[in-house]
């Protein structure tokens, strides 16, 4: 990774999407670049959803790293950011906060911030990493019943105001010290941690394909590599590497 994370901070008012902006602007935005906007007429979940993006309310942002094509960071970026999301989550003294696999945070049975990162090769011949993160701080009830999920925010769990900018530094923060641990001293310290984040070990869950293919199954393992692994009904073990997970109704 080239440079520390924040170094080139782009603010913008509306966008069509954090992500999208970074995108078009691929080859000419620094490693570390980090984008934030107060709407997004756009923004887009995983698997081409919508996400809810009211003004000024929550936090819409996406990191730019630039990492050599075999970088551990590209096939741990998953587990990296969803950690740096929930331990700043975790930051505020918020019990019941989970990571619904691969990188969605929960608190109980609310979702509150989803992750959605794609890659992209530059002309240098690395690869540039586009992270976008989507978190509720400070949005309303009546938008949060917009959402196709059950949602809550972090500001409306503490009846209090969050700084949009203050929630913003932390994640880069946890996010920079993940980021160096992993290049300097491997991933299994934050496998560990990402993993115990997630206790749906054991659990009934449903998992859409991005095929819209329902499977059902249990829970066995969290691979190494972000995969879950799933013994379906018939018996068999199957590993999935993207995809929803929903923990069925009568578990």
């Amino acid at each position: 990774m080239d440079s520390r994370l924040g170094h080139n901070l782009i603010s913008l008012k509306t966008i069509d999407s954090t992500n999208l902006y970074c995108v078009r602007n691929i080859q000419s935005l620094p490693s570390g670049t980090v984008v934030v906007a107060e709407s997004q007429t756009a923004g887009r979940g995983r698997n081409g959803r919508c996400w809810h993006s009211p003004k000024g309310n929550n936090l819409y942002a996406s990191i730019i790293i630039h990492v050599h094509p075999t970088s551990q960071l590209i096939m741990f970026i998953s587990q990296a950011v969803s950690l740096a999301v929930y331990s700043s989550i975790i930051d505020f003294d918020i019990s019941d906060v989970w990571i619904k696999w691969p990188n969605d945070i929960y608190v109980n049975q609310f979702k509150m911030a989803g992750i959605l990162s794609e890659c992209h090769s530059l002309q240098t011949g690395t690869q540039a990493i586009i992270i976008g993160v989507g978190v509720n701080l400070n949005m309303q009830q009546n938008d949060l019943n917009q959402i196709d999920k059950p949602a809550i925010s972090l500001g409306g769990i503490l009846k209090k105001e969050i700084s949009v900018n203050h929630f913003l530094q932390q994640v880069i923060d946890q996010l920079d010290e993940i980021f160096h641990e992993i290049e300097s001293s491997g991933a299994d310290r934050v496998y560990k941690l990402w993993k115990s984040a997630s206790p749906i070990i054991g659990k009934k869950v449903n998992i859409f394909t991005n095929s819209n293919e329902k499977v059902a199954g249990t829970v066995v393992d969290l691979a190494y590599d972000g995969g879950i692994l799933i013994q379906l009904t018939s018996g068999k073990k199957s590993k999935f590497l993207a995809g929803d997970v929903s923990l069925a109704l009568d578990d």
